[in-house]
């Protein structure tokens, strides 16, 4: 039986930095809400946990498809808000790519050297406090 929803819980030896992550994550997803990221149906405020909706692991014969979808995101599109695009941070829910681990960066712990290029203007804007994607 598949599950219906996945919930993420801040790591009890990373406690700050996952609440911090949880968080980012709520916020990214009611700010975008686009069929991109994977939705998350509920969080509390202190970043403790985050409930999504389940996406099944990307399986190894679907590498190719997942590289070719990333290379044609446009820029400003909601996987621009990270420089993480390892294959476990996205997932499949029917059909569809979506990325299930979706955190916004504080600028100190982001290393611009590591940074995709196609995210830096949007992650930047971000970090400016700029979020109207433009």
């Amino acid at each position: 039986m598949t599950p219906w929803v996945v919930v993420k819980f801040a790591r009890w030896r990373r406690t700050s930095r996952g609440r911090r992550a949880n968080r980012s994550e709520r916020d990214t997803w009611a700010r975008a809400k686009s069929d991109l990221l994977c939705p998350i149906l509920a969080a509390d405020p202190w970043g403790l946990c985050v409930v999504m909706r389940y996406a099944r692991p990307i399986e190894e014969h679907e590498y190719e498809a997942l590289e070719n979808f990333i290379e044609a995101l446009p820029y400003g599109s909601p996987h621009d808000l990270v420089n993480d695009f390892k294959y476990e941070n996205f997932g499949v829910i029917g059909t569809k790519f979506v990325k299930v681990d979706y955190e916004v960066l504080p600028e100190p712990a982001w290393n611009e050297a590591d940074l995709d290029p196609r995210a830096e203007p949007l992650v930047r804007r971000l970090v400016d406090g700029d979020s109207s994607g433009r």
